[in-house]
């Protein structure tokens, strides 16, 4: 039995649920947080710490899922792999490439499991849409979009780290669409180029935050990719989390339908006359990301398997994610180094 320890209850409360639904092979035996109104959220037979250090030495814990402000991933993170225990981190990564890659080391050396919650790769429609991929279906892909607004004031009040540059390694990009950006990897593979503007008009944001970006990406496959964001939208509203445009068919996402258009399914030689067809989302994906991303973290550490969103895959996100902030800041395109 797998013994788990939450740090974070924020962010981590969904870690926490998952955790006590019963899940095969694993249990929630204590949980940290600095403030003690969380800590008393959490129900049951579960030890409770509010300081880190002590947690870490005293809680009969075997892994860590962590869920606390950037700025402190790669610090707290090697502290965890130090005292033994393996951990689902969540997104981003760290603040930077060199802090991925000491935290990769030092798991590598430890011989322990670093997965990070990167939630889309466990949503049963995103799995649904990179089966429809993958089959070929689509024909070759060439061009990809990827948006996501959202208002982070009606979530996150004023002062809070997130809008703070330098506490959270950036804005928009590393705090919102990292979820995007990583998506588009596990789909389509590693980008090799990307161009990007920011906008920073945000008053509540500060250290270099930006609140409104747009992103242009070149795929090693030679699709060309897009992404819009903004965290202070006037309406949450944009053209989707993901629309694909292959010779041979497109799949886009709106409004909670997933939808596709392919040779496959229409026999109209004009594309004025072909239609969408609503996809359903197979049962084989289950209903709820964070019960499918917390049973592959325990199958993953049980039976020392490499999680499909390993530390060792997501470094490549963070590179993407630093790639996006050089351009933005000098102007100019950059070619990602893997």
């Amino acid at each position: 039995m797998l013994r788990i320890g939450v740090v974070g209850l924020n962010l981590g409360m969904r870690h926490v649920e998952a955790l006590l639904s019963d899940l095969d092979g694993a249990e929630l035996t204590a949980v940290c947080d600095m403030k003690i109104e969380r800590l008393e959220l959490v129900k049951g037979d579960i030890i409770k710490f509010t300081d880190y250090d002590e947690f870490l030495e005293k809680a009969p814990i075997d892994a860590v899922v962590m869920a606390v402000p950037h700025i402190v991933h790669a610090e707290l993170s090697l502290k965890a792999l130090e005292h033994g225990k393996h951990l689902l981190l969540e997104k981003p990564m760290a603040m930077n490439a060199a802090e991925c890659s000491s935290m990769n080391e030092k798991a590598k050396d430890q011989g322990l499991t670093i997965m990070i919650a990167q939630n889309w790769r466990y949503t049963p429609w995103c799995l649904e849409a990179k089966k429809i991929i993958d089959s070929g279906d689509l024909g070759k892909i060439r061009l990809i979009r990827s948006d996501w607004v959202l208002n982070f004031h009606d979530f996150y009040p004023q002062g809070l780290w997130i809008y703070d540059g330098k506490l959270a390694g950036g804005g928009a990009i590393i705090s919102l669409v990292v979820h995007n950006l990583d998506f588009l990897r596990f789909l389509f593979g590693e980008v090799q180029t990307v161009y990007a503007k920011h906008l920073y008009t945000d008053d509540w944001s500060s250290n270099g935050s930006e609140n409104m970006s747009m992103v242009q990406m070149e795929f090693q496959s030679g699709a060309l990719g897009q992404m819009l964001t903004s965290y202070t939208p006037f309406i949450n509203d944009d053209s989707g989390p993901l629309q694909v445009y292959g010779d041979q068919g497109v799949l886009t996402k709106k409004e909670g339908q997933l939808k596709v258009a392919s040779a496959q399914n229409s026999t109209s030689s004009s594309a004025v006359e072909r239609k969408f067809k609503d996809v359903s989302v197979s049962d084989q994906w289950g209903k709820d990301f964070a019960i499918n991303q917390m049973t592959h973290f325990i199958d993953c550490v049980a039976h020392s398997k490499i999680p499909i969103s390993s530390g060792e895959d997501n470094i490549n996100t963070i590179r993407l994610v630093d790639a996006i902030y050089k351009s933005a800041k000098t102007g100019l395109p950059v070619d990602i180094k893997y």
